[in-house]
């Protein structure tokens, strides 16, 4: 057989490719990919790359879903999530202990993230967004943010969201809260309400539900089911309108307070520090999950 010397350019090819793999192989995987639909890509410390099925997924790996894409990821807890369609997420500073995690942190960049918690201690996660500081009580719900406007629907748990503006509380399925381009919290009609805000189609995550893994699927028969009791009582004082009975800012009933841009809590128990800033140079607050 006749020997090809190989070229510079295919030497360097091969190099490059072999440091690629070492630095994905040296960093610490935090999980796994489960289902990817299309155009999903991690970037991390070894480049980026196309994510497949049984993929892992590491600390510091920012994962980011194209057009008509999305990626689901199940942490080594047990953790469940989705990244949505154009929408990034990265999975910043895990610690990893015995049998879970000791504390992790997940920013939502921007567009659509589902996040079903799995067997960590509460208080484990902080996932953290450009404006809103979350508290989680063992839950289910939803981020989205476009236009510079943040909305977090519940549906299983709890959540406490604040801003700069205070703080609400999500305790009913199906729960939404906003958060304005200028950083006011307030809650909004439950979703499946006649009064919601926009239509199913603003919550991406929500239409078309088969296309997820069922664990992963959104359990709307509880907005359904609430929705039903909204319309045979319309107008009473039984939670359906939020823990007050009212929509609208912060007020009576809710937990207030406020939180410093950097995402500090002043007076509303909201957590403590500054938010860190995300790759793309927004400052970001923080949200407690469990």
């Amino acid at each position: 057989m006749k020997y090809v010397k190989p070229t510079f350019w295919a030497v360097t090819i091969c190099a490059f490719g072999a440091l690629q793999g070492s630095a994905f192989a040296a960093a610490e995987p935090v999980g796994s990919a489960i289902k990817i639909k299309q155009d999903v890509i991690g970037f991390g410390a070894g480049g980026s790359r196309d994510l497949r099925v049984k993929d892992a997924v590491y600390r510091n790996e920012e994962i980011s879903a194209g057009l008509k894409s999305h990626g689901e990821l199940e942490l080594s807890d047990g953790s469940k999530i989705i990244v949505g369609e154009n929408s990034v997420v990265l999975l910043d500073d895990f610690v990893v202990g015995k049998g879970g995690f000791k504390s992790g942190t997940i920013k939502v960049i921007k567009g659509a993230f589902r996040f079903v918690t799995g067997s960590s201690k509460k208080g484990t996660f902080t996932v953290t967004t450009p404006k809103a500081t979350i508290g989680v009580r063992g839950t289910f719900f939803d981020v989205y943010i476009e236009g510079g406007k943040e909305t977090v629907v519940l549906f299983r748990g709890e959540v406490r969201v604040c801003s700069t503006s205070g703080c609400q509380i999500a305790r009913r399925a199906c729960d939404v809260i906003e958060i304005d381009p200028a950083g006011n919290v307030s809650k909004a009609p439950f979703f499946g309400s006649n009064r919601a805000n926009g239509s199913e189609r603003d919550y991406n995550l929500v239409t078309n539900q088969r296309r997820f893994s069922r664990p992963l699927r959104a359990p709307k028969i509880l907005c359904n089911a609430r929705a039903a009791m909204e319309a045979l009582n319309p107008v009473g004082n039984d939670g359906l309108r939020g823990n007050d009975g009212n929509y609208g800012p912060s007020g009576a009933g809710d937990v207030t307070g406020s939180v410093s841009s950097g995402g500090a809590s002043k007076g509303g128990g909201g957590g403590s520090g500054s938010g860190p800033s995300s790759p793309t140079g927004n400052s970001f607050g923080q949200i407690s999950a469990n």
